[in-house]
């Protein structure tokens, strides 16, 4: 049952303010007084502040950092504030030299473990979506109560996936084309790169009625050269507008780089850009 109904039959003497016509001060308190009257808790959730500024301007970590700063004085026992926050965007205030954020031991020690997805997580996580599919369940085998376990996950995924001419386990070689600069894969970058493939991949095998290849190279590649285009379009000249002249100096000359190369790209600047595009996700050094 909601809290709104639970209130409304248990206190009815209770009205549940109009919370955007407050300032922040009596918007708390107001909530403290629901909190008390009504014998709940009351949790704040602040989310995708990634959206919220523009990506490594100082505005931004002016504004993150006073926000930790108020996520570490607020104390009130019944209204509390959690805040998710990507660990790259923390580790980016916590150390900026110019402008270090007090008490940030502190206020790590209270945060929850790093929500992270591995490469052995995101193959479990897409073989339960693929076992799930009535066709792909009967056709291949798959067993939907065995998917949990990691090796039964990889071994089916690369039945599924079963590339000529790759000398890496399939689902290891796609999570390397989706690795951004840190390191890091996102589910969604993941499922979003398999639905196009998978939309291509049917096209090619209405061309090719002989054929029975669940999934190609080819449609994995188109797939992500069409992700990377849609990602430059929509998160990188927006968030990171301030960044595009580095980005257009990759694009005008190849697509992988030692860090050697690196140097004769962006001149002086070089040490610099690497780190800050590493830091949105870009990766400009491929082995």
């Amino acid at each position: 049952m909601h809290i709104r109904e639970k209130i409304s039959k248990g206190y009815e003497e209770i009205v549940v303010p109009d919370l955007s016509k407050m300032d922040t001060v009596p918007c708390i308190d107001a909530l403290a007084a629901l909190s008390k009257s009504s014998g709940y808790n009351i949790w704040v959730i602040l989310d995708h502040l990634d959206v919220v500024f523009k990506r490594r301007y100082a505005e931004e970590a002016r504004a993150l950092r006073a926000l930790l700063q108020v996520l570490y004085a607020f104390t009130s026992n019944h209204v509390r504030l959690k805040i998710f926050l990507r660990d790259d965007i923390l580790e980016a205030i916590s150390s900026d030299t110019e402008e270090p954020l007090a008490a940030m031991s502190h206020i790590t020690a209270r945060s929850a473990p790093n929500l992270k997805w591995t490469s052995d997580s995101l193959c479990v996580m897409i073989m339960k979506r693929l076992a799930s599919n009535p066709w792909l369940k009967e056709k291949y085998g798959l067993d939907p109560k065995r998917v949990n376990d990691v090796d039964y996950a990889r071994g089916n995924f690369q039945q599924l996936f079963a590339f000529k001419y790759v000398r890496q386990q399939a689902f290891d070689w796609i999570f390397s084309l989706l690795a951004d600069g840190r390191g890091v894969v996102t589910p969604r970058d993941l499922i979003d790169l398999l639905k196009k493939a998978l939309h291509i991949q049917s096209l090619w095998l209405q061309k090719h009625p002989d054929r029975e290849e669940f999934m190609t190279i080819a449609s994995i590649q188109e797939a992500h050269r069409d992700l990377s285009k849609n990602r430059k379009e929509t998160v990188l000249q927006t968030e990171f507008s301030h960044l595009m002249h580095w980005i257009r100096k990759l694009e005008r000359n190849k697509e992988r780089y030692g860090k050697e190369e690196l140097a004769q790209v962006f001149g002086a600047d070089a040490d610099k850009a690497i780190s800050t595009l590493q830091a949105i996700g870009v990766h400009p050094v491929r082995p």
